[in-house]
């Protein structure tokens, strides 16, 4: 069947959240490739079809004619010159210094699959991956080698770096299974249950058909349906293709991983096409955006353009096209996220670092250092945080979560730490929806549960919506509430106001009338004495509802409004102001320890100070 990419894309990016997709990539995803958004054009490796006429024009090989197969074309080319001048061309034209991953490699790099297979002898996406994260394995020796802490990345055809392990001419394809056990059961586990990503092939090749056909005999028939992402499919391509349980997508492979990198990173609808542009234009802005409109914290964001911006200083490009481009990326980062207080002191710091940095070297520095002095400032709100957990849990500690913090998780990762395994079955975590951060229930409390039970486990943990908030909070279930937050105003009163997600006040009234302390654990960075304005800033309607099933626009046209006039309206932030509440709240940042009760301060401690003395 043919898909339209927009439908593909939510499938595809729906199998990639439930860790049950593969992508099988092949030569075309190494092609040259004509970036037209960001108008860039990227060497590639040749295509067969190229190397056919370098060895017929070049090689002297006459006899090629367009009806063999490449394959065919090597098996011949072997046997007549033999194996020095073969794998000589193989690596004359495959392994040149000149070409660098393509954009369809940094995005396969950047999603979460759990194993990827190529034919591809290339090492291209190889120089992309995280190296400490993926094991590469191109025979069966390197099956026995592979961890469960490693992501498998199986060559099925071999890798030019060890000739020995190319798998190219028709000899070499033939029986590949049965003399490769232990990669076929890994590939058999791989796939037996999860849908296939076919990137870079030519669907109608038969050497395709038949590696497909082999896979099939060996794992069976596929439980789930796969994809195949090819521009403008023949009628014959997608009838057969079909009948052997994949959907053809029409579309451009690099462009398709582009949406489902935003659709899975998102977790909601690609954006219209009128919205996307800031989004594709440019690879490294591309990166940068598709991140910060997915990551949930300011925390996250901040760690995410960093990474990048030591990713780009590896570049060719030159240090003041990277400063263009970093800085024109952080601009658009902060119109779309006003209340990033944070990211605009940072935006400063970057100025002032390619202002005085000379080399590429110097930035790195620069950039390392600060990520040092933030790291430790992070070690320090979770060792005061560890000892507020302990304190809970001598109280018959459940403690409430609400909006995704990266400092929060900090903070039990360190408690985790301190306990050394240690059980406290007593504890529990209740985690609310936040419903108004996304349009898919529990989508934010499902993956702040997953980045606490990352840092620590076991621990015991109940999602609970947010109309049930107060219900827990009267029964006694709760005893302490943590947040984070996007911003923190220092008022003249010695007061402060916190500016959270949505719910942070309806939360924070609540425990206040029922004399729950608050936590709110912060950097210092993102405490500021004077702001010009706090942006409201309403979510639009894509983003508070899931599926739209005629109803909203039903709704609209019976209030006589037009399409792009909002009736679902939410604020994206709350403001909550200390000196209004009556429960202790206290602010715990890398430096200090505030605490404000019945709108006074009432405490000031500079513990690490103290801590040092």
């Amino acid at each position: 069947m043919k898909k339209n990419v927009i439908d593909a894309v939510t499938e595809v990016g729906d199998q990639l959240r439930r860790n049950n997709c593969i992508p099988f990539v092949g030569s075309g995803v190494s092609a040259e490739y004509e970036d037209k958004e960001a108008g860039k054009k990227y060497s590639g490796i040749p295509t067969a079809k190229q190397l056919l006429k370098e060895l017929r024009n070049r090689h002297g090989a006459s006899w090629i004619i367009s009806e063999i197969s490449f394959p065919q074309a090597l098996s011949i080319f072997r046997a007549e010159r033999g194996d020095g001048p073969y794998f000589e061309f193989l690596t004359d034209y495959i392994k040149r210094p000149k070409i660098i991953p393509l954009p369809a490699h940094h995005l396969i790099a950047q999603l979460p699959f759990k194993g990827i297979i190529t034919t591809n002898w290339d090492i291209l996406l190889e120089d992309v991956l995280d190296e400490e994260k993926y094991h590469r394995i191109v025979k069966d020796e390197d099956v026995t080698l592979l961890s469960a802490d490693k992501i498998p990345l199986i060559k099925l055809h071999g890798s030019i770096t060890d000739r020995n392990s190319i798998i190219a001419t028709v000899e070499d394809m033939i029986d590949f299974f049965p003399k490769h056990p232990l990669l076929t059961n890994l590939i058999r586990v791989l796939c037996a249950s999860r849908s296939l990503l076919f990137l870079g092939y030519s669907l109608e090749d038969i050497d395709l058909m038949q590696l497909f056909q082999g896979l099939k005999r060996e794992i069976g028939v596929l439980i789930y349906r796969s994809y195949a992402v090819q521009k403008g499919p023949s009628e014959f391509t997608i009838r057969y293709w079909d009948k052997q349980g994949i959907d053809i997508i029409d579309g451009d492979a690099t462009e398709f991983l582009r949406l489902l990198h935003t659709e899975y990173l998102l977790g909601k609808s690609i954006p219209s096409p009128e919205n996307r542009n800031w989004i594709i234009k440019d690879p490294f802005l591309s990166t940068i955006f598709v991140k910060i409109r997915g990551l949930p914290t300011e925390s996250q964001v901040i760690d995410g353009i960093l990474d990048n911006i030591l990713s780009v200083l590896n570049s060719e490009d030159s240090l003041e096209n990277i400063k263009k481009r970093v800085l024109k990326a952080l601009d658009a980062v902060i119109e779309h996220r006003p209340n990033y207080e944070a990211l605009k002191k940072l935006h400063g710091d970057i100025e002032k670092w390619f202002s005085s940095g000379k080399t590429k070297a110097e930035m790195k520095r620069k950039v390392d250092n600060f990520i040092k002095i933030r790291n430790t400032g992070v070690i320090k709100i979770g060792n005061h945080g560890s000892k507020i957990i302990l304190e809970i849990i001598e109280k018959e500690g459940k403690i409430l979560l609400y909006s995704q913090s990266t400092r929060v998780c900090s903070v039990f990762e360190q408690w985790q730490k301190d306990i050394k395994g240690s059980r406290y079955p007593e504890l529990q975590i209740y985690i609310a929806e936040c419903r108004p951060k996304s349009p898919k229930p529990f989508q934010d409390s499902f993956e702040y549960a997953g980045s606490i039970i990352d840092v620590c486990k076991p621990i015991n943990i109940k999602v609970v919506p947010d109309s049930s908030i107060a219900h827990y909070i009267m029964e006694g279930e709760i005893k302490a509430v943590f947040l984070g937050a996007h911003m923190i105003i220092e008022k003249v009163d010695g007061n402060i106001i916190i500016i959270n997600t949505t719910g942070s006040l309806m939360i924070t009234e609540i425990a206040t009338h029922h004399g729950i302390p608050i936590y709110i654990f912060a950097e210092e960075s993102k405490i500021v004495t004077s702001v010009k304005k706090i942006e409201v800033q309403y979510e639009p309607e894509e983003n508070l509802i899931s599926e739209d099933d005629g109803r909203l626009k039903g709704l609209k046209k019976r209030l006589n409004l037009g399409e792009d006039e909002d009736i679902l309206v939410n604020p994206g932030y709350d403001k909550i102001d200390t000196s209004n509440i009556t429960a202790p709240i206290f602010l715990i940042t890398e430096k200090r320890k505030l605490k404000f009760e019945n709108g006074k301060l009432s405490e000031i401690e500079d513990y690490y100070t103290k801590r040092q003395k």
